[in-house]
């Protein structure tokens, strides 16, 4: 029953870090978004329910799971050897992002049917919203995975490790990759 909103970088600094007091160090700490958490208001005015119809609609895992590094053909999730991944798929598919965004993009890569890694990209050009979205996508697919015994590791390859020739400034843009462990 409980709601979030994430606050990135528009959130007022100051006052937050007056409300930690000792517990922020500006040395070693940073506030990198700010996330109010509470139950929903059973009042919510007209242009607010407007507002969130149109935001608060999410995109399908055709839309965010891949079989090809263009992006062009849909991961079919249910068919081995993605089927074991299910509950990464459903809590990426709806894991919090700014304005319900989902700017997070992932490719399985296969090699002769046997699955070789995930790679994750963000979709739009964002200094604060896209990375935090897929830093919550990869802890998200990671408890997926933990919880369902799948062992694996983030690492960061590149284009020529993913077999890929790509441009620097080009959307998608590559971020990391899982790779699964040999013994599941």
């Amino acid at each position: 029953g409980l709601g979030t909103c994430w606050i990135g970088p528009g959130a007022d600094h100051k006052s937050i870090t007056q409300k930690l007091g000792d517990r922020f160090d500006p040395q070693k700490d940073h506030i990198v978004c700010v996330c109010a958490v509470g139950y929903r208001s059973s009042f919510i005015p007209m242009f607010i329910r407007i507002f969130n119809a149109q935001f608060f609609r999410r995109k399908p895992l055709t839309m965010l799971f891949f079989a090809d590094s263009q992006m062009t053909e849909p991961l079919t999730v249910d068919l081995s050897p993605f089927n074991k991944f299910g509950r990464p798929f459903e809590i990426c598919q709806w894991a919090p992002s700014s304005y319900n965004g989902q700017t997070t993009r992932c490719v399985a890569v296969t090699d002769k049917n046997d699955l070789v890694r995930f790679d994750f990209y963000e979709s739009i050009e964002s200094r604060y919203y896209a990375p935090v979205a897929l830093g919550i996508w990869c802890a998200n697919w990671e408890m997926g995975c933990e919880a369902l015994g799948i062992r694996g590791h983030f690492t960061i390859l590149s284009a020529e490790e993913r077999g890929i020739q790509e441009k620097e400034d080009q959307l998608p843009k590559y971020d990391v990759s899982w790779l699964m462990e040999e013994n599941n």
